[in-house]
Order: C-alpha cells, then sequence, then structure tokens
C-alpha cells in the first residue's frame, strides 16, 4: 500500500513536501524500533518519490539556475531558405 497517493503530490506545496518527509522519516525509526521492518519500504519509496519531486521542480534540465531561457523570434523556424539570386 502507498504511503502517499499521487493525486495529493500535485496539490502539495514545497513546504507541505519537506513536512511529509520529515514525518515520514519520524514514522521509519518508529517503526524500525518497534521490529516492524517490513512496513518501512513504502515510507522510503514515498520519501523518495518527494524528494525527486522537489529537485525536478527546482531544476529545469539544460537551463543554468536562475536564467531566462533564450526564445526564438516568432517567425523563426530554424530552417534556410533557399534564396533565389
Amino acid at each position: 500500500m502507498a504511503a502517499i497517493r499521487k493525486n495529493d503530490f500535485e496539490k502539495m506545496g514545497k513546504k507541505e513536501m519537506e513536512a511529509k518527509i520529515a514525518e515520514f522519516e519520524k514514522a521509519i525509526l518508529e517503526l524500525e524500533g518497534e521490529g516492524k521492518r517490513d512496513k518501512v519500504r513504502p515510507l522510503r519509496k514515498a520519501i523518495a518519490s518527494l524528494k525527486t519531486r522537489l529537485h525536478s521542480s527546482a531544476v529545469t534540465l539544460n537551463t543554468p539556475a536562475g536564467k531566462e531561457t533564450m526564445k526564438k523570434p516568432a517567425g523563426d523556424t530554424g530552417k534556410k531558405v533557399n534564396e533565389q539570386k
């Protein structure tokens, strides 16, 4: 059974995700102390998923952090047109 539903991920903000990670880590420690290691796996998967979503929302691929991406002019399609002489 999943520790958190997929549609709940979309509703969460950054602060809520960080709080949920801390809550799950605390729950893992409690379960391991009680000897219930078989119930830890869904929590670890949820933590990994939350951390992945936090990181992917903060970093965009192929763009330096803090800079805007370069946009092409509206009419530029990137193809060269044969010029007639």
